[in-house]
């Protein structure tokens, strides 16, 4: 009837015959109502009816600290990515001077007398004696002679194309 399955009409094997008023279908309170009648089921119900709708105090305080503890997570998270995002924009001289180093194949002990050098000509961007050839060329630096020719060594290293072009100042 109806369209329905023939399992929720009147001539079913269901044991709750005789609870479909409405031409053969049973309503949900219905069915709720009778099933309610067995003993198991009652005593059940008259557990939930007995106890109080009210949280303890310590259910409160654990729900309020997840949630507390939840925001604090999202907000770390968030300073997390903020300070990563800004540590790639803010120019770091000694990360360019040490690329720059790993470019032009300088061994670690080259990378340290170079930077040691930058810093005793009192640049304020060490990456300056990678693009200004008269850098080397400062009296004021006082080195062994091992370092000024290890420094001679990284000069030839870092301008080896520019020693190598013609001079564009004898042309004009």
């Amino acid at each position: 009837m109806h369209g329905f399955p023939e399992t929720f009409t009147k001539g079913s094997n269901l044991p709750i015959e005789g609870l479909f008023p409405i031409d053969g279908l049973a309503l949900p309170g219905q069915l709720a109502s009778k099933s309610l009648e067995h003993p198991i089921l009652k005593n059940m119900a008259r557990e939930f009816q007995q106890r109080q709708a009210g949280a303890s105090p310590l259910e409160v305080l654990l729900l309020l600290a997840g949630v507390v503890l939840a925001f604090w997570l999202v907000w770390l998270l968030g300073q997390v990515l903020a300070s990563e995002e800004t540590r790639y924009r803010t120019p770091r001289p000694r990360r360019l001077f040490h690329e720059l180093c790993r470019a032009h194949r300088l061994t670690r002990s080259q990378s340290a007398l170079l930077w040691n050098f930058a810093r005793s000509l009192g640049l304020s961007d060490p990456v300056r004696v990678f693009v200004d050839p008269q850098c080397f060329q400062s009296p004021e630096v006082t080195l062994s002679h091992r370092d000024a020719e290890q420094l001679r060594k990284i000069e030839d290293i870092i301008f080896a194309g520019l020693k190598n072009e013609p001079s564009t100042d004898s042309e004009s």
